[in-house]
């Protein structure tokens, strides 16, 4: 009996270790680097163009707004990253809609790239909706920015992109299994960037082919 339960609790503890692992390295802020390369590679004439545009983008959506949470998170005016719930989720938020706003206004002013242009609208309309739904519902940003990936490749890119779609299933096994969020928080999350991707991204991959 004593070694069942043992056995039990080893198992359990080995799916943590790995669902953890996961859902580290599908953190959002780390998604956001190849959404933005594959967005930013098609749309670009050059290599430094890319790397230009998209190493900015990712500077003022994605590093700049986490370094300013550290801080506010180190000097007690923010509650841990990790364990934020309901409206502990929105001074994050908050922080995110600021940055995507400037990142809107300035691409558009500096004529960056069509479809990183319409993107930063998308994520700035997303963010916004994530924003107002947050203090009822809590949507699992994971799933929303593994659902953009996903939904981004395959439009850009085609079906040969559909490996990607297991990516859906390892970050929402992990979420489920850490605890993190219901099957129904996931589903919500995929489908949240699912359908903005799908507006927003679809009629520019047109102007390419």
């Amino acid at each position: 009996m004593v070694e069942c339960i043992l056995q039990t609790l080893s198992r359990f503890s080995e799916r943590q270790f790995l669902a953890r692992w996961i859902s580290n390295l599908t953190n959002p802020v780390l998604i956001a680097i190849p959404l933005v390369l594959i967005v930013v590679w098609r749309d670009a004439t050059s290599t430094r163009e890319a790397l230009g545009w998209g190493g900015l983008y990712l500077l003022l959506t994605g590093l700049g707004p986490m370094a300013l949470l550290v801080v506010l998170a180190r000097r007690g005016q923010l509650t841990s990253l990790r364990h934020a719930r309901g409206r502990e989720r929105l001074k994050p938020l908050l922080i995110s809609l600021a940055c995507l706003g400037v990142t809107v206004a300035l691409y558009h002013f500096a004529d960056a790239p069509p479809l990183l242009r319409r993107m930063a609208w998308l994520q700035l309309v997303q963010a916004v909706l994530m924003t107002a739904i947050t203090p009822a519902w809590q949507i699992s940003f994971h799933g929303a920015a593994t659902g953009a990936l996903v939904t981004t490749a395959l439009f850009l890119y085609g079906m040969s992109t559909w490996p990607l779609l297991a990516l859906l299933l390892l970050v929402g096994w992990s979420q489920v299994e850490r605890g993190r969020h219901t099957a129904a928080q996931l589903a919500h999350g995929f489908g949240h960037d699912q359908h903005g991707d799908r507006a927003g991204v679809h009629p520019l991959r047109r102007l390419h082919e």
